[in-house]
């Protein structure tokens, strides 16, 4: 079995990656929840899209939202506290998925320049 990395860490909760399956493990709170990339992608679109609704309208903490996301059989009921957790959790992995595609593409671009030379 693969050991799971840190992609991203805040003081609410982890995201590690297991490398081979490209599966992500969210940890916040008592909940941890094992997802695919394209899954993790739509969490986060969900997730950002409260984001900008509280912030918008500049919701009160108490209220809770419900989260469904059928198609991967996952329901969450959060507070807007915890989506502004979730929201700085998810969105600092996923800019470290980000970054290490352009890492990945830099180094690529690199090899074929020095091929070439």
């Amino acid at each position: 079995m693969q050991k799971k990395e840190v992609l991203f860490e805040t003081k609410e909760g982890t995201v590690r990656i297991e490398r081979l399956d490209e599966k992500l493990q969210i940890n916040y709170g008592n909940v941890r929840i094992e997802q695919t990339l394209s899954e993790f992608n739509y969490l986060s679109k969900a997730i950002n899209s409260l984001y900008g609704y509280i912030k918008d309208v500049r919701q009160i903490y108490y209220k809770k939202f419900l989260i469904q996301l059928k198609h991967y059989r996952l329901s969450l009921m959060l507070n807007s506290k915890e989506i502004i957790d979730l929201y700085e959790l998810l969105g600092g992995a996923q800019t470290m998925l980000e970054w290490e595609k352009v890492i990945a593409e830099a180094l690529e671009n690199e090899e074929e320049r020095r091929k070439g030379e």
